[in-house]
């Protein structure tokens, strides 16, 4: 197929199957964040007349990672029924009350917060709401992918001497982390630590009981070993982060507020073509989404959405050291963990103080993972 029919022909099925989960509803719900993936399932949805539109926005009062001003203006643009939510102290605080009800197990992805709040909101107006999950995965531009295309371009026993360079450093994690990284003869197997916070040592530090490292290999024996790193990567990202992250995240929150959640990105149809198309389309003139881009311009002016992508980190960091902290001192104090008896409660106040005192907030994510845990725990065992 040349360039043009590929396009072309990914346009028809990805319609396809965003026509086939609207089935015969008329008012529909959609994330939008601003960016590429929810933009173009969006301006898809509104291209059907007969639709009525409804999009919703999470902002973020740091200008630094809001971006429901641009979503504003693509909401604008194609005139849905737009609805913007400010995240604050309070909302955090609404959420946490009920996230160990939403969630039945101790998912820690900040992003799990706004999915909560844009599914509840819309709940009183769509009965199903469609997500952009799977965009990165699909047309293999995540961050991460990128940064192990990089690192597999190093040579093998370059890597290897990297690695042994790095365990000089300061055990912390980070260096623990890229060391490991490093050392992966199947460049597969570095999707055991890309989300790695904390060592193995760190790790046992904390828990009360004596623990183990779990072997597990990555490496897919199915694929040509000759495959350009993100088909090797591809099929085990859709079953580790996009099944067990995504899909959790969306289709818990919706369905816990009686919203039905529709990935079009994620459809079979729509997975099994991408995957056929060779990367180098995917990634043509240094593009990230250089296909989702040509079928985005037949819908939305593209300046709009061109601009560096920000991420969605919510910024629960600051809320804990402040407004929230109450909330933190409950959750997460030395009688409580010391009657638990899963963590080494001097071990944990010992991490929550590092990140207390600390003018960065390199310790959020570990503070948050003992948080969801501790909320998860009182929900499901200590009621």
């Amino acid at each position: 197929m040349s360039e043009d029919e590929i396009i072309k022909k990914c346009q028809r099925v990805l319609k396809s199957s965003i026509n086939a989960k609207v089935g015969t509803s008329k008012e529909i719900g959609a994330f939008l964040s601003g960016g590429y993936d929810s933009s173009l399932i969006t301006a898809i949805l509104n291209s059907d007349p007969s639709i009525k539109l409804h999009t919703y926005t999470v902002g973020f009062a740091d200008s630094n990672i809001d971006e429901a001003p641009f979503a504003q203006k693509i909401a604008q643009y194609l005139k849905t029924k737009h609805t913007e939510y400010y995240f604050n102290a309070k909302l955090l605080k609404d959420l946490l009350d009920n996230f160990a009800e939403v969630y039945d197990e101790p998912l820690a992805d900040k992003a799990a917060l706004p999915t909560m709040l844009i599914s509840k909101a819309a709940s009183s107006e769509v009965e199903l709401i469609f997500g952009g999950e799977g965009g990165d995965e699909i047309f293999a531009s995540s961050s991460f992918l990128n940064k192990f295309n990089l690192i597999n371009a190093v040579p093998y026993p370059a890597r290897f001497i990297f690695s042994k360079a790095l365990k000089l450093f300061p055990k912390s994690a980070k260096y623990i982390k890229w060391s490991k990284i490093f050392e992966q003869k199947n460049i597969e197997n570095v999707l055991k630590y890309k989300d790695m916070t904390l060592s193995f040592s760190e790790v046992s530090k904390l828990i009360k009981t004596q623990i183990h490292e779990k072997p597990i290999d990555f490496s897919n024996s199915n694929i040509n070993p000759a495959s350009h790193c993100f088909d090797k990567i591809f099929p085990l990202i859709l079953k580790s982060y996009v099944s067990d992250n995504l899909l959790t995240k969306i289709s818990f929150a919706a369905n816990a507020y009686h919203v039905s959640p529709k990935t079009p990105y994620l459809d079979k149809k729509f997975v099994e073509f991408l995957a056929q198309v060779d990367v180098k389309l995917k990634h043509k003139n240094e593009s990230n989404k250089y296909i989702l881009k040509k079928i985005l311009e037949n819908y939305l002016p593209l300046k709009l959405v061109d601009r560096p992508k920000r991420g969605f980190n919510v910024p629960v960091g600051e809320m804990l050291k402040n407004e929230l902290r109450p909330v933190l001192d409950h959750y997460i104090n030395e009688q409580r963990l010391e009657k638990e008896g899963i963590f080494d409660p001097k071990e944990v106040i010992k991490l929550k103080n590092r990140f207390l005192n600390s003018s960065s907030n390199y310790d959020e994510q570990n503070i948050w993972n003992i948080l969801i845990f501790e909320l998860w725990y009182e929900h499901w065992f200590n009621e």
